[in-house]
């Protein structure tokens, strides 16, 4: 599809409306709730006395539901006929109803509307869109330019559709009965043999009780830009990426809590860019790799290349192997190349893992690679994967794991120094900056190298 499409998937309260509408807004495209066209057809049931779990009423009224966009420059869904604009409450009053809220699941499981609805669904994406659902990005649109998924806790979730007056005219009473209400939902949209909600393959996970709506806005903003202005790569590299992530979401169900993602707008969508990471654990990189908005090119140690499987793996995936102990490498040149085309650059200034957490001493590679390119460097980290102990057979409790980017700045050294004396200085700078996110704690081990860094930083 040349018109760019994005999908944001997640349960009910999750933010998906509000998120999706300043997301079609910034990029001047159509929102489409597929929500709504479900709530469109279990409001036809009731409309014409039908009881929504009869499969062939609800298979009648998906089949006979028209759904097309309104003429003009900023089109809207229409269904019937029927103007259902987000913005106006009024519009899309009838499909909120609690007797319509109550029928919505029953009529969602079934295969037959599905089946009759998904053809509908994907006839309106011709011009692009920001397409809401809760299985938007794994069926109607798996091809999508970017997937994203929301969630939040029920508790949170239930606190949102309360105080949401329209929310409120389909789930009524106090808290706790929303939130039972959202509970059963979430086990129908799971567990429904049809689509069920699902977090789409390669999709930007974002919580959204720990991020704003505006903050979750950018993140989607930024990882769609880096998404635009990503290269082309191989078809084997493509599948290969493709498997690697399919891996990576098992892993994070069974290891992690909810991830939250801090400062993802602060990674430039396009142009050259240093992620300068702090290293703890092997996941370190699939981490990287899943959530960064830029499509990243890792400097990996030499060796790793000689090991059969993960040689293979990351020489597909265009790592470039370095040498610790060595200034001037062809993997530091290969670095300054990939730069110079405009990509996105990871590397550990630490050159090895810190499995207890706290920061190393960096190796002058990573400063030297940031003062010969000029390009700006983005401080990462990601808290949390330290207390990971995959070695436990059985499923172990899931860890809580943030993933912050500090804002990107350049280095300029102070004009005594030159050669090697400048690249230290510049990797104790990048440093520096790494140990701003993360809690005092993490740097006691390099404090007083840390304190003695005094630099110009832009």
């Amino acid at each position: 599809m040349a018109s760019p499409i994005i999908t944001i998937d997640g349960p009910s309260g999750s933010g998906k409306t509000t998120v999706g509408l300043a997301v079609a807004e910034r990029l001047g495209l159509c929102l489409i709730d597929t929500g709504l066209v479900y709530r469109a057809v279990a409001y036809e049931c009731l409309r014409w006395g039908k009881d929504p779990r009869d499969g062939s009423a609800a298979r009648d009224a998906a089949r006979e539901l028209e759904a097309d966009l309104s003429p003009g420059s900023r089109p809207k869904l229409r269904i019937n006929g029927r103007l259902l604009d987000p913005r106006l409450r009024s519009s899309t009053a009838h499909l909120y109803l609690a007797q319509v809220e109550r029928a919505v699941p029953l009529v969602a499981r079934q295969d037959a509307v599905r089946t009759a609805l998904l053809p509908k669904q994907r006839a309106l994406l011709h011009d692009g869109a920001v397409l809401l659902g809760r299985d938007v990005g794994t069926t109607v649109c798996p091809e999508a330019d970017l997937k994203v998924y929301l969630r939040a806790s029920a508790a949170v979730r239930a606190r949102r559709l309360h105080s949401d007056h329209r929310g409120g005219a389909g789930l009524a009473g106090g808290v706790d009965q929303v939130r039972s209400e959202i509970e059963r939902r979430d086990d129908f949209d799971t567990n429904r043999a049809s689509s069920p909600l699902r977090v789409p393959p390669g999709a930007l996970i974002l919580d959204t009780e720990s991020l704003s709506a505006r903050a979750v806005t950018r993140a989607i903003l930024a990882a769609f830009n880096g998404a635009q202005a990503r290269p082309e790569w191989p078809l084997a590299n493509s599948l290969l990426m493709t498997a690697v992530t399919s891996f990576f979401d098992v892993y994070l169900r069974l290891y992690c809590e909810p991830i939250r993602l801090e400062g993802l707008e602060n990674v430039p969508s396009h142009g050259p860019v240093i992620v300068a990471a702090r290293h703890v654990h092997n996941a370190d990189v699939n981490f990287l790799a899943h959530y960064s908005p830029r499509q990243l090119q890792f400097l990996a140690k030499s060796s790793l290349f000689e090991w059969p499987l993960i040689g293979y793996a990351i020489h597909a995936l265009r790592a470039i192997p370095v040498q610790r102990n060595v200034a001037e490498t062809t993997g530091l040149r290969r670095g300054l190349k990939a730069l110079a085309d405009g990509g996105a650059v990871c590397i550990f200034p630490e050159g090895t893992r810190h499995r207890d957490g706290i920061l190393g001493r960096p190796y002058p590679g990573a400063g030297l690679l940031a003062l010969r390119s000029g390009a700006p460097v983005v401080p990462a980290v990601v808290d949390g994967l330290e207390r990971l102990d995959l070695s436990q057979l059985a499923c172990p409790e899931p860890e809580s794991v943030a993933m912050r980017f500090g804002p990107p700045f350049r280095l300029r050294p102070p004009a005594a120094l030159r050669g090697g004396r400048a690249a230290r200085w510049a990797s104790w700078a990048i440093m520096h900056e790494i140990a701003r996110l993360l809690p005092e704690s993490a740097s006691a081990a390099i404090a007083p190298e840390l304190e003695q860094f005094t630099g110009d930083r832009s």
